[in-house]
């Protein structure tokens, strides 16, 4: 029985000496293992600068939806004022045909002879629309381009200086 009893003993050893190595092991294990100070501070830093980068991608994205819908009201304004160009163009197409045509009727009248007063005053009348048709249609030209240039100067004055010599430079 001594045999048994060594072997209970030498068995009991080699239990303890496992369970002291899964002890171990199980601290190592809940520890993470030490990591390079150095390799840390690089990937924090990596970090950041991706933080930044991706801050200032998000700005330019707003930037450019911001852009984007100031563009669309400038097209609605611009889509008004030649509107506005071809409705003053056409009633100056109108008035100088009624123009036109009542200088026609003033010649046949003065060929015949005949000096119609009423035939003069709607001629004067005519040349009077038509002056004032041309005028509207001046105004609407002067509006519609306005409406264009408008926008375009306003984001060049809102270009930083700097942006501007680059672009000048490039063209």
């Amino acid at each position: 029985m001594s045999e048994i009893d060594e072997l209970e003993a030498r068995v009991s050893a080699a239990l303890a000496r496992i369970g002291q190595a899964v002890e171990t092991l199980g601290a190592q294990a809940a520890t993470p293992p030490a990591a390079d100070p150095e390799e840390v501070a690089t990937l924090r830093a990596e970090l950041a600068a991706e933080r930044e980068a991706r801050a200032r991608l998000e700005e330019t994205v707003q930037a450019d939806r911001t852009r984007l819908a100031a563009l669309q009201q400038d097209g609605d304004a611009q889509r008004a004022a030649f509107a506005e160009l071809d409705a003053s163009l056409q009633r100056l197409r109108r008035a100088a045909q009624q123009l036109r045509e009542t200088n026609d009727a003033l010649r046949a009248a003065n060929a015949r002879g005949l000096g119609d007063a009423a035939t003069i005053d709607a001629g004067l009348r005519a040349e009077l629309e038509a002056l004032r048709a041309e005028r509207e249609a001046e105004t609407a030209e002067v509006r519609a381009i306005l409406a264009v240039l408008g926008p375009l100067a306003e984001e060049a004055l809102a270009a930083p200086p700097e942006a501007a010599s680059a672009e000048q430079e490039a063209g």
